[in-house]
């Protein structure tokens, strides 16, 4: 799936909050970081869900890139 953000792109994101012991408070600033280094916005709460839904997800990589296009919003 490409969209706003490339399958290897979405990938990288997994990998470095995998590889480190964030809380969901901080893995939202790095997902909201990752969205505006690509030119997108994302807001706090959005960021905040998507960093939670990431581990009840399971941390499956093809839904959580859902949730970011769809929370990534245009600048």
């Amino acid at each position: 799936m490409e969209g706003k953000f490339s399958s290897i792109e979405v990938a990288a994101l997994r990998v470095d909050l995998l590889g480190s012991d964030l809380d969901s408070f901080q893995a939202a600033q790095v997902i909201r970081l990752f969205v505006a280094e690509k030119g997108y916005g994302i807001s706090h709460d959005r960021a905040l869900d998507a960093a939670r839904n990431f581990d009840a997800m399971g941390r499956d990589i093809e839904l959580f890139h859902l949730e970011l296009e769809a929370s990534a919003l245009v600048m």
